[in-house]
Protein backbone atom coordinates (compact mmCIF):
# COMPACT_ATOMS: atom_id res chain seq x y z
CA UNK A 1 0.00 0.00 0.00
CA UNK A 2 1.31 3.17 -0.67
CA UNK A 3 2.15 6.18 1.76
CA UNK A 4 -0.95 8.11 0.69
CA UNK A 5 -3.02 5.42 0.68
CA UNK A 6 -2.21 4.43 4.34
CA UNK A 7 -2.58 7.93 5.04
CA UNK A 8 -6.01 8.34 3.52
CA UNK A 9 -7.07 5.33 5.59
CA UNK A 10 -5.34 6.92 9.12
CA UNK A 11 -7.89 9.54 8.43
CA UNK A 12 -10.91 7.73 7.50
CA UNK A 13 -10.71 5.83 11.28
CA UNK A 14 -9.85 9.22 12.85
CA UNK A 15 -13.35 10.23 11.79
CA UNK A 16 -15.96 10.67 14.32
CA UNK A 17 -19.14 8.95 12.57
CA UNK A 18 -22.96 9.70 14.03
CA UNK A 19 -25.43 6.94 12.94
CA UNK A 20 -29.34 8.07 13.95
CA UNK A 21 -30.91 4.88 13.68
CA UNK A 22 -34.16 6.53 13.75
CA UNK A 23 -33.64 8.10 10.16
CA UNK A 24 -32.62 4.13 9.03
CA UNK A 25 -35.18 2.86 6.15
CA UNK A 26 -37.20 6.01 6.26
CA UNK A 27 -37.28 8.44 2.85
CA UNK A 28 -36.81 12.22 3.67
CA UNK A 29 -39.34 14.29 2.51
CA UNK A 30 -37.71 17.66 3.12
CA UNK A 31 -34.22 18.47 3.99
CA UNK A 32 -32.67 21.83 5.00
CA UNK A 33 -29.55 23.19 6.22
CA UNK A 34 -29.68 26.08 8.40
CA UNK A 35 -26.67 28.41 8.77
CA UNK A 36 -25.76 30.74 11.62
CA UNK A 37 -28.31 33.58 12.48
CA UNK A 38 -25.09 36.40 12.71
CA UNK A 39 -22.57 36.61 10.40
CA UNK A 40 -19.66 36.44 13.70
CA UNK A 41 -21.35 32.93 14.55
CA UNK A 42 -20.37 29.42 13.90
CA UNK A 43 -23.74 27.52 14.47
CA UNK A 44 -25.36 25.30 12.05
CA UNK A 45 -28.06 22.68 11.89
CA UNK A 46 -29.52 20.25 9.70
CA UNK A 47 -33.12 19.20 9.69
CA UNK A 48 -34.91 16.61 7.89
CA UNK A 49 -38.67 15.58 8.33
CA UNK A 50 -39.45 12.35 6.94
CA UNK A 51 -42.46 10.39 5.05
CA UNK A 52 -44.34 9.70 8.23
CA UNK A 53 -44.22 13.19 9.97
CA UNK A 54 -40.97 12.51 12.27
CA UNK A 55 -38.90 15.17 12.25
CA UNK A 56 -35.31 14.99 13.05
CA UNK A 57 -32.92 17.97 14.21
CA UNK A 58 -29.01 17.85 14.18
CA UNK A 59 -27.52 20.98 15.90
CA UNK A 60 -23.79 21.82 15.67
CA UNK A 61 -20.96 24.39 16.50
CA UNK A 62 -17.31 24.37 14.32
CA UNK A 63 -14.79 26.11 15.39
CA UNK A 64 -12.43 27.02 12.24
CA UNK A 65 -8.98 26.75 13.16
CA UNK A 66 -6.13 28.35 10.49
CA UNK A 67 -2.48 28.35 10.54
CA UNK A 68 -0.60 30.62 7.82
CA UNK A 69 2.68 28.96 6.04
CA UNK A 70 4.92 30.39 4.19
CA UNK A 71 6.56 28.53 1.68
CA UNK A 72 9.46 28.98 -1.01
CA UNK A 73 9.81 26.40 -4.23
CA UNK A 74 13.83 25.60 -3.86
CA UNK A 75 14.82 23.00 -6.14
CA UNK A 76 11.25 21.90 -7.13
CA UNK A 77 10.14 21.50 -3.33
CA UNK A 78 8.42 23.39 -1.06
CA UNK A 79 10.97 24.99 1.60
CA UNK A 80 9.06 26.80 4.61
CA UNK A 81 10.30 29.86 5.10
CA UNK A 82 7.50 30.86 7.98
CA UNK A 83 4.73 29.28 9.76
CA UNK A 84 2.55 31.20 12.01
CA UNK A 85 1.05 28.53 15.35
CA UNK A 86 -2.65 27.80 14.71
CA UNK A 87 -5.47 29.55 15.73
CA UNK A 88 -9.58 29.77 16.57
CA UNK A 89 -11.16 32.21 14.04
CA UNK A 90 -13.57 34.18 16.27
Amino acid sequence: MSDEANHNNEIRQKQTQVLVEEATGKRIRKLVIQGPPDPGMNDFAIFLTCDDDTAISIEFSAQVKFSVVYDRINRGDFETIKQYPERVLE
